[in-house]
């Protein structure tokens, strides 16, 4: 019994560790967001994990300290939608701005970044 419980320990302190080791992710929206998505009647709840989720496949992408732009396609109601913003990954977080929702055609390979320190995930 006595090697059950440690090897039962061992796994909780493992599993404790990986579990802090997770980056937290803090969401802000602008005022252009929210103006987006009320125009557009679209379910904060659901655009908010749909951008959460994006950025949790897409972690190990983002590079330490660097503002990147993020864009992720979104549906509802059989309507495309694209969701967008920056995102900065920290030593102990992750930072996502949600800016804006377009649906419009948009081809992101369009986008023509002019300064030098942000990057585009897709």
């Amino acid at each position: 019994m006595q090697i059950n419980g440690e090897v039962h320990g061992y796994k909780w302190v493992l599993y404790e560790r990986v579990k802090i080791m997770e980056r937290k992710k803090v969401i802000n929206f602008s005022n252009r967001f929210f103006s987006n998505l009320e125009q557009l009647g679209l379910d904060f709840n659901k655009a908010k994990q749909n951008i959460l989720s994006h950025i949790e496949e897409k972690e190990k992408d983002l590079s330490l300290d660097k503002r990147m732009v993020f864009y992720t396609p979104y549906i509802e109601d059989g309507k495309k939608y694209m969701l967008a913003g920056f995102v900065t990954k920290k030593e102990k977080s992750i930072f996502i701005e949600a800016n804006s929702i377009w649906d419009k055609g948009f081809n992101p390979e369009d986008i023509i970044v002019t300064e030098t320190n942000i990057r585009i995930i897709k």
